[in-house]
């Protein structure tokens, strides 16, 4: 998997991140959870549809401007999620090229209002405009897609994960966490992954946004 990541992004192995996030998902019912009456495993937690690297209150990313990076790759730690209704991952499969294609619409109509060469990033990386989940519908409905149809083209999927299994996923794949419905915690180790001239994370690159694939340079 590491090679094949350093062949699409063109990244030696030296520059693949060494640093992980560890996410759990407890059981509903846990006192760090949901109580299980409020739990269902077969729809989207309100508000939790995201793209990574959008500023809040509490990630720590910069005022006015998206983190993006390339890829997400996540590990499975334990079986939890080999099930639905294990606190699985959900992924909207191919809203990663729907979003740059609402992105590039985003960016024409509000180009035509104002001289902001980049606002999709601009609004996005807003901290005062509202939550990820609610950004990203400001920007569909905009350009004339509405949350329901937006499920209705991308009808959300649980990744279903063994120990040791690996999900990939395009940063602008939009995401999310189904509750957890069974006994134990689903654990998961995520990576992001960077392009090359951008390993120190202290840059974004607001073209890929629109460009889903512009620093893939192994689709090239």
């Amino acid at each position: 998997a590491a090679a094949f990541l350093c062949e699409l992004l063109g990244l030696r192995q030296d520059q693949l991140p060494t640093t992980a996030q560890l996410a759990a998902k407890y059981p509903c019912g846990d006192p760090l959870n949901l109580s299980p009456e409020m739990c269902d495993p077969t729809t989207i937690p309100r508000g939790d549809e995201h793209i990574d690297g959008m500023p809040t209150t509490t990630n720590g990313v910069p005022n006015g401007r998206v983190l993006n990076f390339a890829l997400l790759v996540g590990f499975a730690l334990d079986d939890t999620g080999a099930r639905p209704g294990g606190g699985n991952l959900g992924v909207l499969p191919g809203s990663h090229f729907a979003l740059a294609q609402a992105f590039r619409a985003y960016t024409a109509s509000v180009q035509r209002e104002s001289k902001n060469e980049d606002p999709v990033n601009a609004f996005l990386g807003e901290k005062t405009n509202g939550s990820p989940s609610e950004r990203l519908r400001a920007v569909l409905k905009r350009t004339g897609t509405s949350w329901k149809q937006f499920l209705e083209a991308h009808p959300p999927q649980p990744v279903l994960l063994r120990t040791g299994d690996a999900v990939i996923a395009h940063f602008q794949t939009v995401h999310f966490v189904y509750h957890n419905t069974s006994l134990t915690s689903r654990k998961m180790l995520y990576f992001r992954i960077m392009p090359p001239n951008r390993i120190d994370w202290k840059n974004n690159n607001p073209k890929a946004l629109v460009e889903p694939f512009a620093e893939f340079v192994g689709m090239s």
